[in-house]
Parts: C-alpha cells; structure tokens; sequence
C-alpha cells in the first residue's frame, strides 16, 4: 500500500500540484491522466521520495522496495543491456537475456553497448531492468514512448505479466496503454 496524502508542490512560484491525496492498495494498477504539464511526473517523484512536497506526506510500509522506468532512459552507454540489467537485479544472465530477448532486443545485440541501440531498443532495456528489479511499486513514467504499435502490444503484455499482485502506477497520454488501470485525474 502506498498513499499520499495532501501532497502539495510549487516551482518558481507555479503550483503543479495542490492537496493531492489517495490511497494506491497493494496489487492495484494505476494511471495518472492529465494534460502536460499538470505534475503527473512531479508526483510520481514526490511518492519515490526523490522531490520533497511543500506540503503533505507520502505513506508506505518500511521495507516497501520501488521500481521505475523515469521518461529517460537512465542506462550506463557503455554497458550491454544485461550488465544494465544485472546492476539492479537478482536475475541470472540467463533470465535476463531471456527477457530482453522477449521484448523485441534481437540476439546479435546483446554483446553490444547500449550505445549502439535505437531509442525504442533503450526504452525495453530499461523496462526490463524495472521489471526484473526487487520491487513491491512500479513507477511507469511513459514506459512505451518510442515503440511502434506491435512492439507496444507486446511490451504491454509482457509488463502486465510481470506486474502481477504488484503495484503499479503508469503515467501516460495515451488511452490505449491504459487498460486495465484505475484512471486517476489530476486536472
């Protein structure tokens, strides 16, 4: 379980978001809707921990372990995509390579630098170190910008799969990635 309550934040002046409280039961999927620049990714940073409110508290059991895929990327370049993986997973080698493989990455890619990869090829790397990571929250910053439609289709299942009995909360602009979800708005 995850709540926050109250939360309240402001930049230069700008309120982005204001007194905003609910309540994120264990096992449920959650979408953030909203225009941009609402705060969709500025609260998603409040319940990480990783900005502070102006005001208001975000509440979870001790121990509660967070996963996320942040609109960047946020791989090590010079890395394959298993070593970025492995850097925050229990997975084997062989588990890992297994899901890259599942998510689209083709074999002749995985003795090479992340560097060498597409945005979209990036994007499933860091859905896969999300996924494969020790985590009972999975923060979901627009996970599939950059996949084409069947890619997507495919990601979405396999992320689906993954977070089942889990957490999640996804920020997206796109009505098709949400099914399945609890929409929540924050217009």
């Amino acid at each position: 379980m995850l709540e926050a309550v109250g939360l309240s934040k402001a930049f230069d002046g700008k309120q982005v978001i204001r007194n905003f409280s609910a309540l994120f039961e264990k096992d449920g999927h959650y979408c953030l809707m909203g225009p941009s620049g609402c705060g969709k990714t500025t609260l998603l940073n409040m319940l990480m921990g990783l900005i502070r409110p102006d005001a208001g508290t975000v509440r979870m059991p001790a121990g509660t372990k967070l996963s996320a895929v942040f609109q960047e990327d946020r791989l090590l370049e010079q890395m394959t995509a298993a070593a970025n993986v492995a850097l925050v997973s229990p997975a084997t080698r062989e588990q890992i390579e297994a899901l890259l493989l599942e998510l689209g990455i083709e074999p002749e890619s995985l003795t090479v630098p992340v560097s060498a990869f597409s945005g979209g090829m990036k994007r499933r790397v860091a859905l896969c170190r999300a996924l494969l990571a020790e985590y009972d929250v999975l923060f979901l910053d627009e996970p599939y910008k950059g996949l084409d439609e069947a890619t997507r289709a495919r990601v979405m299942q396999i992320v689906n799969r993954f977070t089942q009995g889990k957490t999640v909360l996804l920020v997206t602009h796109d009505r098709e990635e949400t099914e399945g979800y609890t929409p929540i708005s924050l217009e």
